[in-house]
């Protein structure tokens, strides 16, 4: 329900960087409940609505490995505009 919420709802003043692996809790028979088919739909909304976002999708399941080696610039992605904050490489 949540892109759909994302698309009746105003706009917020936030930015967005959404990380998930193909291989991320998938539930073929019940695309309802397939995490990676779900956040396509959440940034297809959110690109839909226009915020300031960055999506990643790698090859993994559910685990820090990718998203955690990326932790450091996704935090200067978010506080890009922040005084001191070293710019994303």
């Amino acid at each position: 329900v949540y892109p759909d919420l994302v698309r009746q709802a105003d706009k917020k003043p936030i930015r967005i960087f959404l990380q998930d692996g193909e291989n991320d809790n998938r539930n073929p028979q019940d695309p309802d409940r397939d995490w990676f088919l779900q956040n396509q739909k959440m940034v297809a909304a959110l690109s839909d609505k226009g915020y300031d976002m960055v999506h990643v999708f790698g090859k993994g399941p559910h685990a820090d490995d990718h998203g955690g080696a990326m932790f450091p610039q996704i935090l200067r992605w978010i506080w890009r505009d922040w005084p001191g904050v070293a710019p994303p490489e």
